[in-house]
């Protein structure tokens, strides 16, 4: 599964931690209680961890949030007051992540 397609559904996207549980409690990504993520949290989820393709996948994010004029980390991109769950998902998509 990509990332984009983990956070596509309502409520699958989260901000100010990388996963939460069902009662929106800060949890890690890959723990099977995890329902909601963040941009990273999804990444690592859908890549087992964080590893060689992990690291490939936010090297490929960064430089495209930069490209785009934003000069901040991936979590500060993802935990931005105007984000969207939409932006984060049609980025997500564009790179194929």
């Amino acid at each position: 599964m990509k990332a984009h397609e983990l956070l596509a559904p309502e409520g699958a996207w989260t901000q100010g931690t990388t996963a939460r549980d069902a009662a929106g409690k800060p949890t890690h990504p890959l723990n099977g209680d995890a329902v909601s993520f963040c941009t990273l949290g999804a990444i690592g989820r859908c890549y087992g961890g964080y590893n060689y393709e992990t690291s490939a996948a936010l090297f490929k994010l960064q430089s495209r949030i930069e490209e785009l004029g934003y000069h901040t980390p991936i979590a500060p991109w993802n935990d931005a007051l105007n984000r969207t769950q939409a932006q984060v998902v049609a980025l997500l998509k564009e790179l194929d992540i």
